[in-house]
């Protein structure tokens, strides 16, 4: 029976993507530790976005960004159509969310994922969209 429990707790810990603690979702498999709490409903133009998760304090952390586009495509999930985001985050408001990546050729628009729908586009830097931070995890 020890032996079992071993193995499952095994399994659990090499093949989980996704763990969650009261404020953050942690993705494992790309070292990344997500904020989710009440505040990630709360929408800014793209520099206020990247004032937001410079200076939020989280978890006792104080390292948060503003994700890439292809890190925020990271946590899209084409099966949960209420939301389009993995199962794991409670706060999952179906809206644009900005990334910090600019659309090459015109510094005026950012990248997005709509979690309405799950799919990316760019928009000019002023418009008002959902912010949510990201951290890397501490090695």
């Amino acid at each position: 029976m020890k032996l079992v429990f071993i193995t499952l707790l095994f399994f659990h810990f090499v093949y989980a993507e996704f763990e969650k603690s009261e404020k953050a979702v942690f993705d494992l498999k790309n070292g990344t530790m997500w904020q989710d709490d009440e505040e990630v409903v709360y929408k800014e133009d793209i520099t206020m976005a990247k004032v937001y998760c410079d200076t939020l304090i989280l978890n006792g952390y104080t390292d948060w960004y503003l994700p890439s586009i292809k890190q925020l495509q990271s946590i899209i999930d084409i099966t949960n159509t209420n939301g389009y985001i993995k199962k794991e985050f409670r706060y999952n408001k179906a809206q644009k969310y900005w990334s910090g990546t600019p659309y090459v050729g015109d510094q005026d628009l950012y990248w997005f994922v709509d979690f309405e729908n799950g799919k990316s586009n760019f928009i000019d830097k002023n418009t008002l969209n959902t912010v949510r931070c990201v951290r890397d995890i501490d090695e």
